[in-house]
């Protein structure tokens, strides 16, 4: 999607865009650091809701927000340089160990395992990937930078491009060293290892195909580069070399081609296209196992304080051991005053044990996550817990600092922010390093949150509204259909706190605009950057 928005602070990279029409998406990096011991992450949004969308606290439940929030966590790896990655010598490169595997099943003792080096395998494509957006966009930025008729910039410009294509170039061919060398041990591999490094030869070769044809679209959006000296043709020339070659090599492996737009074709492609990607990315993906043991303490013993309370009501009203003093119309009161006390004695359970466990459960799910990478890539010594969150909250409770960053910046200057509902979103992500080994360095936790404004859109107005007014520079009435938007306000706060540094916090603002029909897109109003705090 075309809004797309970065920041970086507080150990902690943001990314948020459009998913789709439908869902924004929210991309938190916590750095995962070296060292023994614990540290953590608080992750708050606060999204500050207007009155006229309609949606509050008595509409909007926690069942359904959960609802609406699809989670994700993965693993990620500190971005490598093509040149680096394609080196076996380099230990942060998947190569290293994928040649000392190689070395071993050459060794001619039993075989190790080969099912773990799966996980290299796609990591290698997705730091490849990644490294290839990285390179692009460079490239991009020299488009702009070019200067029409000077023979000097022309080729810098003509040797940069050549260059990254070298890059490019060098990394596949590393890679496919390493399978060629795999190939005479597939027999003995297990068959994931085998189908992840045909997958992964694939899904590199699209990807490089994909952005080269975009770098070449993109010369168009550069009118410098049309200066009747040919080198947009012959930048275009240039990248259809490499683009021309791996054509080929999928053609002699039998891979994925987009030989027609036609749409069974086109449903075929996007739909295998998809199944690479999510076979490559689904390798660092954890997943997350519910904490129970805290939640069957909380319950016990809130009902064990409800069932105290209704056995001390009950007491208190205790039928009279003997009514025969009593008048017929004060036996009646005190049948029904018994009544009524055990009646209102299973109500206090109830409300007991509602209230309490509103107020004394502080988070709504907690889990642990896991997942077989993080063994193989040496974080089995890591424990990460989950716990998150959601409440509304009033105006008065929301930090000042947060209060101070809405009211800065605003759309309408001196609208009033009174009659907004505020959904505070929490999340605490705690690390735990055990003393069997230092975490190694480079690597991230990605935090990947989902959230579908269905429930917010619904309660909108169309998305045209006619507007009657008067045109001064006609003399004329007239009639006009104007965009019907609405704007809620995303402040997220990302807090990292350690047992040695300074807690320090970011804070960023985000309105997101919206209407019947779709998120029309999301405006960065401002970002602080990292700034020590106190505990």
């Amino acid at each position: 999607m075309a809004s797309k928005l970065k920041a970086q602070g507080a150990g902690v990279g943001s990314q948020i865009e459009l998913h789709d029409t439908e869902q924004l998406e929210i991309r938190l990096d916590y750095a995962m650091g070296g060292g023994v011991g614990k540290h953590a992450y608080n992750m708050d949004a606060y999204l500050f809701v207007p009155r006229n969308v309609g949606l509050n606290r008595k509409n909007y439940s926690r069942e359904e927000f959960y609802a609406d929030v699809t989670p994700y966590m993965r693993l990620d790896a500190e971005a490598l340089p093509l040149a680096q990655l394609a080196d076996p010598g380099a230990r942060l490169s998947p190569l290293h160990r994928l040649w000392e595997a190689v070395a071993a099943f050459r060794s001619g003792g039993r075989p190790p395992p080969s099912q773990p080096l799966v996980v290299p395998v796609k990591l290698y494509a997705y730091l490849f990937a990644e490294a290839i957006k990285d390179e692009a966009r460079a490239i991009r930025r020299r488009f702009r930078r070019h200067h029409p008729g000077s023979a000097e910039s022309t080729t810098e410009l003509i040797a940069a491009v050549s260059a990254m294509l070298d890059r490019a170039r060098g990394a596949l061919l590393a890679y496919r060293r390493l399978r060629t060398a795999f190939w005479p041990f597939e027999p003995v591999c297990h068959v994931a290892l085998v189908d992840a490094m045909r997958n992964t030869d694939e899904y590199m070769s699209l990807f490089l195909e994909e952005r080269l044809a975009e770098l070449v679209q993109s010369t168009e959006d550069f009118p410098a580069l049309h200066d009747g000296s040919g080198v947009a043709t012959r930048l275009r020339l240039l990248v259809a070399g490499l683009a021309d070659e791996e054509a080929r090599h999928r053609i002699k492996y039998g891979y994925l081609r987009l030989t027609s737009v036609e749409p069974r074709d086109g449903e075929y492609f996007t739909y295998y296209l998809s199944h690479l990607k999510k076979s490559v990315h689904n390798a660092l993906y954890l997943e997350t196992r519910a904490i129970e043991a805290d939640d069957v303490y909380l319950r016990n013993a809130v009902a064990a304080v409800g069932a105290a309370l209704a056995a001390v009501w009950a007491f208190a009203t205790r039928l009279p051991a003997t009514l025969a003093g009593m008048s017929a119309s004060a036996k009646l009161a005190v049948v029904a005053g018994v009544v009524l006390a055990y009646v209102m004695k299973d109500r206090i359970k109830t409300i007991t044990n509602e209230y309490l466990t509103r107020r004394l459960r502080k988070f709504d799910h907690k889990s642990w996550l896991h997942g077989p990478s993080m063994a193989v890539l040496g974080l089995g010594m890591v424990r990460i817990r989950v716990r998150e969150a959601m409440r509304f909250l009033k105006m008065g409770d929301v930090p000042a600092s947060v209060v101070a960053v809405r009211r800065a910046r605003r759309t309408v200057r001196r609208a009033e922010l009174f009659g907004e509902e505020i959904i505070h979103y929490r999340k605490l992500i705690s690390m735990e390093v055990d003393d069997s080994g230092e975490m190694p360095p480079g690597y991230w936790l990605r935090d990947i949150l989902r959230l579908n404004l269905r429930h917010f859109r619904v309660r909108l107005d169309e998305p045209l509204d006619r507007q009657a007014y008067y045109h001064a520079g006609r003399g004329a009435f007239a009639l006009a259909a104007l965009p019907k938007v609405y704007h809620l306000n995303l402040v997220l706060v990302a807090r990292r706190v350690g047992p040695t540094a300074a807690a320090r916090e970011q804070l960023e603002h985000l309105r997101v605009v919206l209407d019947k029909q779709r998120i029309v897109r999301v405006e960065r109003v401002s970002t602080l950057g990292a700034q020590v705090v106190a505990e």
